[in-house]
């Protein structure tokens, strides 16, 4: 009579050693990062509110003669365009609704760019750690805490940390969510269409969302799962121009109230000056109140 065969070792309830998880070690990896993020959010939140009570000779000067007035004005329902020169409503108009909560407009900037940052941070990490793994992305969280400009754009009011932080967490969304729902799609695409409201080359979102989704998805991964359910849609070419479809309609969303209240406003959706910015540097910048002010200026737009 043969002896019937042992369960091999590491089997399920076998005696034997079992394999280990490779992310076993990494469960901490969030709550870490979480805290990371909250601390920065703290530190940097009692140092702005107690000592950087005026905005410096740095870029926080567009803020007392571009963003601030603009903030003012859509406060009381009104939209001064010569204050949208160059930027579109996004930034202002999120500025103006945090003031709404009792702040004057200074420090709602201050709180606006102190929320980037540690949204920033956060889709950072998240992004990072869908990318290459917990450990990584929690090393490149600590990069990016650490990087001068980050912190200083982190207490300064200004369209910067904003439109970054809107920005990672339209790219966050699309790339490092494990169900990507249509709600997902939608939400990822109106972040992308209000990144564009702030900052016009946010434009580069949309190709890049399309290619993320029709192109570089990787085989095998739906496009989209069914609202409500975990049961993945097929990853058929038609499955993913609907996704493409569905991100498009989002931007559209966040970005078209813009569009339509900038051509109402100039009879075009488009117009900006952003141009002179191109032109100035390729002409090798020089007397900067003369390039943008005088008459003899050597650039024209072709919109």
């Amino acid at each position: 009579m043969t002896k019937p065969p042992g369960r091999k070792a590491g089997a399920p309830g076998s005696s034997g050693p079992q394999r280990p998880n490779p992310r076993a070690g990494e469960r901490w990896v969030p709550a870490a990062a979480l805290g990371a993020v909250a601390l920065y959010g703290l530190y940097w939140a009692f140092k702005a509110f107690t000592q950087h009570h005026l905005g410096n000779y740095a870029v926080e000067t567009d803020f007392y003669w571009k963003y601030g007035p603009a903030a003012a004005g859509l406060k009381e329902g009104r939209v001064l365009i010569e204050h949208f020169d160059s930027k579109g409503w996004g930034y202002p108009l999120v500025v103006a609704l945090v003031s709404f909560l009792g702040f004057d407009l200074f420090r709602a900037g201050q709180l606006v760019a102190l929320a980037s940052a540690c949204v920033a941070a956060w889709c950072a990490f998240r992004l990072n750690r869908a990318l290459l793994g917990a450990t990584l992305g929690f090393l490149s969280l600590l990069l990016l805490l650490g990087n001068p400009t980050f912190l200083s754009n982190t207490y300064e009011v200004g369209t910067d940390m904003f439109f970054f932080a809107v920005t990672l967490a339209s790219i966050a969304l699309l790339l490092a969510t494990k169900n990507r729902t249509r709600l997902v799609l939608l939400a990822s695409g109106f972040l992308g269409g209000w990144a564009f409201a702030t900052r016009y080359n946010g434009l580069f979102l949309w190709p890049a969302a399309l290619l993320a989704i029709v192109a570089l998805d990787p085989a095998g991964r739906p496009a989209v799962r069914a609202q409500g359910s975990g049961t993945p849609l097929a990853a058929a070419p038609s499955a993913r121009w609907r996704a493409a479809a569905i991100w498009t309609g989002g931007f559209l969303i966040g970005a078209a109230p813009w569009l339509v209240v900038n051509w109402a406003h100039t009879g075009n959706p488009l117009t900006n000056n952003n141009y002179t910015n191109v032109g100035f540097a390729v002409y090798g910048e020089g007397n900067w109140e003369k390039f943008f002010y005088g008459g003899d200026r050597p650039v024209r737009s072709f919109a």
